[in-house]
Formats: C-alpha cells, sequence, structure tokens
C-alpha cells in the first residue's frame, strides 16, 4: 500500500501578522486565510483580518494636534485568486488578488477624559461598510505539512464619501502591507 503523494495536497490555512508601511509610523494587521487549490498551479483564497488603522495620512496628521487617538480600524472578508509558480518544490512564489468588505468603525483609543465612553458610543454612528481590494505575492516555504509565508499587499478601500476622499485629496485609502504567516497544508 502506497503513501499519499505530498502534491496530492488540496490547500493550506494560515494565520498571519504584518505591518502596515508606507508613512512615518508602522501599524499593525492580523488576520487568518484559507487558500483551495483549483489547479496545481491556481488558488481559490478566502482572508479575513483585522487593520489597526486605515486613515489616509494627511487626516491622521491633521487629527494628531487634536486631544485623544483617533483610530479608524477595519475589519474584511474578501475571496480572490492566487496564481502559484511552482507547487511542488519547497518554495513557490506566487501573486494574488482578492476583494471584498471592510466595516470601517471609527474610535478614541486614548482617553479625552470622563467623555471618551460617550465619544465612542457617538463614533459608532459613523460605521460603515465599503469595498476593499487587494493585490500582491510572496512566497510560500513549506516541509511537510508546514507552511510559512512571507508577502507584500497593496490595498484600498473604495471609500465614496466626499469627506474622505477630500482629506486623502483623491487617492482614497491606499496602504502597503508586508506580513509573515504560518500555517498548515492540507
Amino acid at each position: 500500500m502506497s503513501s499519499p503523494r505530498r502534491d496530492g495536497l488540496r490547500g493550506l490555512v494560515q494565520g498571519f501578522g504584518g505591518l502596515r508601511v508606507g508613512d512615518i509610523t508602522m501599524k499593525p494587521l492580523f488576520g487568518g486565510s484559507v487558500a483551495v487549490n483549483l489547479t496545481p498551479n491556481i488558488q481559490a483564497v478566502g482572508e479575513f483580518g483585522r487593520l489597526n488603522n486605515v486613515m489616509p495620512v494627511l487626516l491622521a496628521d491633521a487629527l494628531s494636534f487634536v486631544p485623544g487617538d483617533f483610530r479608524l480600524s477595519a475589519l474584511y472578508g474578501q475571496g480572490g485568486i492566487r496564481l502559484l509558480s511552482s507547487p511542488r518544490s519547497a518554495a513557490s512564489v506566487y501573486v494574488e488578488g482578492a476583494y471584498g468588505l471592510a466595516r470601517l468603525r471609527p474610535g478614541l483609543a486614548s482617553s479625552v477624559g470622563e467623555y471618551t465612553g460617550l465619544a465612542n458610543l457617538a463614533l459608532r454612528f459613523l460605521d460603515r461598510t465599503e469595498p476593499i481590494a487587494n493585490i500582491g505575492g510572496g512566497v510560500v516555504i513549506h516541509g511537510g505539512p508546514v507552511a510559512v509565508d512571507l508577502g507584500y499587499r497593496y490595498s484600498k478601500v473604495f471609500t465614496n464619501d466626499i469627506i474622505s476622499e477630500t482629506l486623502s485629496l483623491g487617492s482614497g485609502m491606499t496602504f502597503n502591507q508586508v506580513r509573515m504567516g504560518i500555517g498548515v497544508r492540507f
């Protein structure tokens, strides 16, 4: 009786963490993803995660003069396609694109006195859901069932309100991410 071949694996489940880079500060992000083989070189990818602060840099700089620490976090979920260069080797380079939805939630992260709770409650009325898309690439390195994913993503939240577009000088909410994930192939 022969054992199953390694190239018969159907996908990857992983958790990841990383940093949003590109401005003066780096902001953390984390999440999880699942990738399922459609063909040996193409995977369907589903991802969910949290971005700590997606505010445009100009708006973040302007609000740094206001008491408190105003943030705009995003919980997101998206799906897409990943193209793998050599899925049967120990290291496989990939590119991927994904599209989904992000739930944007403004809030105060530090105290502004006795009204912080009331201010955060009032800010909940500004929660909204917007489309999000990303494109990126990286390398998946694996040995046996364990895989390490090192990658980069360029992401954009598509806002349609005049305030966000004006404060970001028309560039919208775009950001660069570097990330590392660890997972199990199945």
